[in-house]
């Protein structure tokens, strides 16, 4: 525990040693010392700010909230979190926005707590956070260069040309088509693009043990491209990641995920109906009501597991690729393209 005294360069002493929670609810004097002491550096601190801010802005970040949102933490860690963000708006209004707490926090979580004003929170404080295709291409392309420059190689414009082909059998370029697998983030990015540099490896590898006479084995030795053909052979391990992101992210949370994914893989086809997922949901999980069904179904698309078009729009809309954009009640719904592998689900190409 701290001591709670400061030295002459204004640096916090440690004095080691620990007491439980037990010792503490026995001893009203250690009760009394902790409080001044947290009273004591509060005030420290605050004095710090007042004198900073005469020449600075001061941001304080809070990030990785989420960390503890668990069944047995769940209550309390929303108590912190509601506390949190009341005592940051309190903090920027009282210093006019010079003193600017910033919170990082999954906007699922934020509307399970309880806010007074939380929509005007929403609307006068936050922002989501968010890429687009642009944005993305940018910071790929920005981080091929910048290893480019250190190592003497040529920079790039436009991440297809790191390819050997411009264009996919499905007419797609390389890049759009592992956008298209994406949730929009560069982590799946990047897992994609490393499980085609560690396919094209493993592939110079086992032909160099095999057949160093084979034509493959010369151009994958030799190329100084990526093979646009390993997207495809790089895909299933990228779907598999995939799927897994979000048990680890909604395991705690929402354990019936997995149920919803079985019954996705079930149904065996990348698009499906509404009524075809109630009817695979009944024979394996009991009979559910249409408010149910709904709260389902919005949550696998609030998730991005499924989207649907739009009038006579040809283009799916996912919540990754659409933000602002609400749950609709219509005839189909489309499996993201990132997850059709892992899922082993066959392709609807006359509804899709």
């Amino acid at each position: 525990m701290p001591s709670g005294g400061l030295n002459e360069d204004a640096e916090f002493s440690i004095n080691a040693g620990e007491v439980t929670f037990d010792d503490i609810s026995k001893n009203e004097s250690l009760r009394s010392k902790l409080s001044h002491n947290i009273e004591y550096l509060s005030n420290w601190l605050e004095k710090k700010v007042d004198e900073s801010l005469k020449d600075n802005r001061i941001f304080l970040l809070f990030d990785k909230l989420d960390e503890a949102w668990d069944t047995n933490s769940i209550e309390v860690c929303k108590n912190i979190n509601t506390g949190l963000i009341i005592a940051s708006d309190y903090i920027t209004q009282k210093y006019k926005g010079q003193l600017r707490p910033i919170l990082f926090l999954r906007e699922d979580i934020f509307e399970t707590l309880s806010l007074n004003d939380k929509t005007k929170l929403r609307e006068d404080c936050g922002a989501l956070l968010k890429w687009d295709k642009d944005l993305l291409h940018k910071m790929i392309l920005s981080r091929i260069n910048h290893h480019a420059s250190t190592h003497g190689i040529q920079t790039i414009h436009d991440l297809n040309e790191i390819f050997d082909r411009k264009e996919l059998r499905s007419r797609a370029t390389p890049l759009n088509y592992i956008i298209r697998s994406s949730f929009m983030r560069p982590r799946d990015i990047i897992c994609f693009m490393k499980n085609i540099i560690d396919l094209m490896k493993e592939e110079k590898n086992n032909l160099e043990s095999e057949d160093t006479e084979s034509e493959n084995f010369e151009y994958i030795s030799t190329s100084s491209q990526l093979i646009a053909d390993m997207i495809y052979n790089a895909e299933p391990a990228y779907s598999e990641w995939l799927k897994n992101e979000l048990k680890d992210e909604w395991q705690t949370q929402k354990p019936e995920l997995l149920n919803f994914l079985n019954i996705i893989t079930n149904l065996g086809k990348t698009v499906i109906s509404m009524d075809e997922f109630r009817l695979k949901y009944s024979e394996t999980l009991g009979e559910i009501d249409q408010a149910a069904l709904l709260s389902i179904m919005n949550f696998l698309f609030d998730n991005s597991i499924i989207g649907f078009k739009i009038g006579e729009s040809t283009i799916w809309r996912f919540k990754c690729t659409y933000p602002a954009q609400g749950f609709t009640v219509t005839q189909s719904y489309r499996v993201h393209f990132g997850l059709t592998k892992s899922l082993n689900l066959t392709e609807t190409y006359l509804q899709d």
